[in-house]
């Protein structure tokens, strides 16, 4: 019972970093995509 309690914990700590590495790539991605945006904007705003 004990091993199998201690896989189970492993195995949920994998599945949390996995969660946790989603969640950090999709931060990322939004963020280079605000980035992007606002200097999109910047820039249409600058050549008027």
């Amino acid at each position: 019972a004990s091993s199998a309690n201690k896989n189970l914990r492993s195995w949920s700590q994998l599945v949390l970093l996995r969660v946790i590495e989603v969640i950090i790539i999709m931060g990322v991605i939004s963020l280079g995509s605000l980035s992007n945006t606002v200097i999109s904007s910047y820039i249409l705003w600058g050549s008027k």
